[in-house]
């Protein structure tokens, strides 16, 4: 359970698109629309986090055709936290979703499905998770970066990054005591945040507020409560 309080915090993260600006309405296209399908998201380390996105031809979203190759090639920019960015590349197997991107020491690999691409990655600072989600033609995707830290005595913290599409809330977390990201999910109500376990939905894991550019609030596990507290990735 302290992994899923940490993963909430990670994935206030997500919604900012590198390279791009920070509140942006996601139009991949489709129909003769676009080119391409821009995934949005986050990635997280126990010590680094940033905003990742990957660019899919568009072809290769639709049901798999004959074509000379199964293996397509696709782009994508990493923007981390404290500053700078990086260009990566790679390639899609259309039959299986499978995704291999790559760019200075960073090696990301994972799965696309369900307008998502997730999986994990390493680089020069270890081993982490990422999440990019495309919400549909005509939603805005913001990805807000923060921390969490336990009420005391406890001292449990950690960093996370939220993607929030829509009323679709997305987020990566990681506790500075644990080595694997967490993954939560949930809803954006008004202005009210939500966030829980994927596996156990009937039970809020974080609650909280999105205030202008900002997400606060508070989160619970059976052994502590905490606070977290975020802003959108510039």
């Amino acid at each position: 359970m302290r992994r899923v309080a940490v993963l909430f915090m990670a994935a206030l993260v997500l919604a900012a698109i590198a390279g791009c600006s920070s509140d942006k309405s996601t139009n991949p296209g489709g129909g003769g629309q676009s080119t391409s399908t821009t995934y949005a998201g986050v990635f997280a380390s126990g010590s680094e986090s940033g905003v990742i996105h990957i660019t899919v031809p568009n072809a290769t979203l639709a049901p798999l055709q004959a074509a000379s190759s199964d293996t397509v090639n696709i782009t994508g920019t990493l923007k981390f936290s404290g500053g700078g960015t990086l260009a990566l590349s790679g390639q899609l197997v259309r039959s299986t979703g499978y995704v291999r991107i790559t760019g200075g020491d960073y090696t990301f690999t994972g799965d696309l499905a369900e307008n998502e691409i997730t999986g994990g990655y390493t680089g020069p600072n270890g081993t982490g998770g990422f999440r990019a989600e495309w919400g549909g033609a005509g939603t805005t995707t913001r990805t807000y970066l923060g921390t969490f830290a336990a009420d005391s005595p406890d001292t449990q913290h950690g960093t996370f990054d939220m993607i929030i599409t829509g009323s679709t809330v997305s987020v990566v977390a990681f506790d500075t005591e644990q080595t694997d990201p967490i993954y939560l999910v949930g809803t954006l109500t008004g202005s009210a945040i939500s966030v829980h376990d994927p596996t156990i939905p009937d039970t809020p894991v974080a609650v909280g507020t999105l205030s202008g550019t900002s997400v606060s609030g508070t989160y619970t596990v059976p052994d502590h409560t905490g606070t977290w507290s975020g802003s959108l990735s510039q």
